[in-house]
């Protein structure tokens, strides 16, 4: 299906359902099946992965008596600004600590401006990191009062009545627009007794730390939320830095509530102009809330800072990136330009972070293939002329570092759209089409825009971080 048809089929939904009055326990819950119906349609298919084991009422009960009675009293201190670390979140290996590229450079900045900072990681694995950092996931399930509590609760244990409002409206209408992507009832209310139990969780933490704003990188699970609305509750801005290209989660809200949604942030911190506008043309109408500026990126903003070898090629042979993405797209057109090329074209392959092993399929089709052991995506950038993806926000940074992004899907042809008519970027439908592009020279291509793409000025970002505190 395409991009713009999974689109359509979310707005359909928002324009014919109350979809602002889909209520759990007096929260508008509506980002969390908008969620759901997203990635059943995007994956083609319903009931995706479980979005966690079940977790019974007295386990939530037990998790949430530990948190608010049994954890450390004097663990956290004030600062002015915090950030979220998700589980999941990429890092990176530097100077044999792990670096998580957006939030801790942000932070870096926090701090060379005399901002106070703190970070709050939910990593169940505690790896050597940078900065102020507070592992909080351990505490939020673990206690040695566990077993005493799990018998008192056992005695009082209630049943779950509580059911989504206005449930059985969206039901009846998504039975005739797309009857393979209801989302599941249970599986949604589990969603948000998740959100609760990290709302508590955060809840007690933020109010001893007492930051200003509060960052993270990634709004759309459970942590997050919760983080989100513990922040709303206690009057503390929330804002979520871009970490990718902007999809589904992040484009043409078409029905918002009076002062938005408890489970989606403030604002976003946005790479550059086109993608904060993408965003305000949605939230305008309830500006201040929910609404985009723009940032920069501050992991690419240190990085150029540093690197002397931009443009510095290995050798005289046209070097090409093929940049996987964490979607299941076609790749046919790609390998079949591989198999095809010259001995001029040195192809490497770089998988999703998220997935490390996915480049293994490629080398079982082609032996010309190279996996880029490249510990930064920027030190892959420096050695190459040409990035080839299906559809990647890649294609930002290899503009910055004057890398040739070719798209090579039909869904990247519409989210580029833009940048493909300013000749900023090349659209490849066909294996022929791909080869002919990479047989251009460098002087042939655009590399800069009136409007850039990426910001990267440090300063700047300095004086906007004073300005949210």
């Amino acid at each position: 299906m395409e991009y713009k048809e999974q689109v359509k089929i979310i707005t359909d939904i928002e324009a014919n359902v109350s979809v602002d009055e889909l209520f759990y326990k007096n929260t508008k819950i509506w980002p969390v099946i908008r969620l759901e119906i997203w990635k059943s349609i995007f994956d083609g298919h319903s009931n995706p992965k479980p979005i966690r084991s079940k977790v019974s009422f007295l386990k939530r009960s037990l998790r949430f008596v530990n948190n608010r009675f049994f954890t450390k009293k004097n663990q956290y201190q004030k600062a002015d600004v915090v950030f979220l670390i998700a589980p999941d979140e990429r890092k990176v290996l530097v100077n044999d600590k792990y670096y998580s590229p957006f939030s801790s450079s942000l932070n870096d900045l926090s701090e060379e401006g005399g901002i106070s900072s703190a970070i709050l990681d939910l990593s169940r694995k505690r790896l050597p990191v940078f900065g102020k950092t507070f592992f909080i996931d351990k505490e939020a399930v673990d206690s040695p009062y566990k077993d005493k509590i799990f018998k008192l609760i056992k005695k009082i244990r209630p049943k779950n009545k509580n059911l989504i409002t206005k449930w059985e409206e969206l039901v009846s209408y998504m039975k005739t627009r797309c009857p393979g992507h209801i989302p599941d009832q249970h599986r949604i209310i589990n969603y948000c007794e998740e959100i609760i139990r990290y709302e508590n969780i955060f809840t007690r933490i933020l109010k001893k730390i007492q930051p200003k704003t509060a960052f993270l990188v990634c709004y759309y699970h459970p942590a997050a939320m919760g983080y989100i609305k513990a922040c709303r509750n206690l009057k503390i801005k929330t804002v979520e830095i871009q970490h990718g290209d902007i999809y589904g989660m992040y484009r043409d809200w078409t029905k918002l509530p009076a002062g938005g949604y408890e489970l989606l942030p403030s604002s976003w911190w946005c790479w550059g102009k086109d993608s904060a506008d993408k965003i305000n043309e949605w939230s305008k109408p309830i500006h201040p809330e929910h609404k985009a500026f723009v940032g920069g990126n501050p992991w690419i903003a240190r990085f150029i800072g540093t690197s002397p070898n931009i443009n510095n090629r290995p050798d005289r042979k046209t070097n090409i990136l093929i940049a996987l993405t964490n979607m299941d797209y076609p790749v046919d057109n790609i390998v079949s330009a591989v198999e095809q090329s010259s001995d001029r074209f040195n192809w490497l392959i770089r998988p999703h972070p998220a997935m490390p092993d996915q480049v293994n399929k490629f080398f079982e089709v082609s032996q010309k293939l190279t996996k880029d052991n490249s510990s930064l995506l920027f030190e892959a950038l420096n050695k190459v002329d040409f990035v080839v993806t299906p559809c990647s926000a890649v294609v930002y940074e290899a503009l910055v570092f004057r890398v040739h992004p070719v798209i090579t899907h039909s869904d990247g042809k519409n989210k580029f759209e833009k940048y493909i008519q300013k000749g900023l970027v090349s659209y490849a439908e066909s294996c022929e089409k791909l080869l002919e592009i990479l047989q251009k020279n460098e002087s042939e291509f655009i590399f800069e825009d009136d409007s850039p793409l990426m910001e990267t000025d440090q300063k700047r970002m300095r004086e906007i971080l004073q300005n949210l505190i």
